[in-house]
Formats: C-alpha cells, structure tokens, sequence
C-alpha cells in the first residue's frame, strides 16, 4: 500500500505511481486518481493498493507524478518469502 497526502496547492491534479525493479524495468503502474484541492488549507490523501506481485529481490524506484510529472521518487527494499507451507525435498 502506498499512501500520499497533498497539501499547499489549489486546484485540480491527477495523481499515480509506478515501481520499476532494479534493472527499471516498470512493474506496475497504478490507476490515475484525480482530485480537488479548494484553497491551500485543504489536504487530499490517495491510497493505491498494490496488488501484484514483485517477484525479485532487491530495490525498486518507486515514483509519484503529479500531472505527469515526478513529484516524488525514492527507493524501497523488497524482499522475496517462500509461501506459507512451502517445503523443499533436499536431503
């Protein structure tokens, strides 16, 4: 889940996000949210809740546009777990 909170502005904005691994291929982009500020006391949160599955380790670059274009961008570390249940049949 990735939440975001806009302040400080007035007027209309659209908003999404994209995560690209660590070789920027992108792997997912959000849906373009649009939203209202009225003056600039107001404040809008988006949440995306990310569904898919990143199935390589390591850092990602996720990246916020605000009217297309990057607002944010910063780096998470994913980490890959076996599933619940998952067994190996090594000796």
């Amino acid at each position: 889940m990735i939440l975001d909170c806009w302040t400080s502005g007035v007027g209309h904005f659209s908003e999404y996000v994209t995560i690209a691994d660590s070789d920027g291929t992108q792997v997912v982009q959000t849906q373009e949210t649009q939203f209202w500020l009225p003056n600039t006391f107001h404040r809008h949160s988006v949440t995306h809740n990310i569904t898919a599955a990143l199935e390589v380790p390591g850092f990602h670059t996720v990246r916020v546009y605000l009217d297309n274009q990057v607002a944010m961008e910063y780096k998470l570390k994913f980490n890959v777990q076996p599933a619940q249940g998952a067994y190996s049949t090594q000796a």
